[in-house]
């Protein structure tokens, strides 16, 4: 689960983010998972991606019973795949096809 345990953190000792374009937090058994890229319309590149794949995973190890996934800015959820740095494999941030 590459992102999510640093050398020398557990899982309790790691800030909620994923990277620094999906954050994850957890209240009541309830996950919020937010791509943050307002800067690029929340655009996915393989960042994105790469922090989408551990969320769900993280979410899939936890006591958490539902998620929600907003974005950050007002301008849009999501464009879709960054022209200019589409993400290789974007399958792997679906929820329960790009993990396990």
């Amino acid at each position: 689960m590459a992102g999510l345990v640093q050398a020398g953190n557990s899982l309790e000792q790691m800030r909620d983010a994923m990277n620094d374009t999906v954050s994850y937090e957890s209240s009541d058994r309830i996950a919020t998972i937010a791509i943050n890229r307002p800067e690029k319309m929340n655009a996915l590149n393989e960042e994105v991606i790469q922090g989408l794949r551990d969320a769900w995973i993280r979410l899939a190890d936890s006591d958490d019973r539902v998620a929600i996934l907003p974005a950050a800015g007002d301008r849009a959820f999501s464009v879709g795949a960054e022209i200019t740095s589409a993400p290789r494999e974007m399958w792997q941030g679906v929820p329960s096809v790009g993990y396990r």
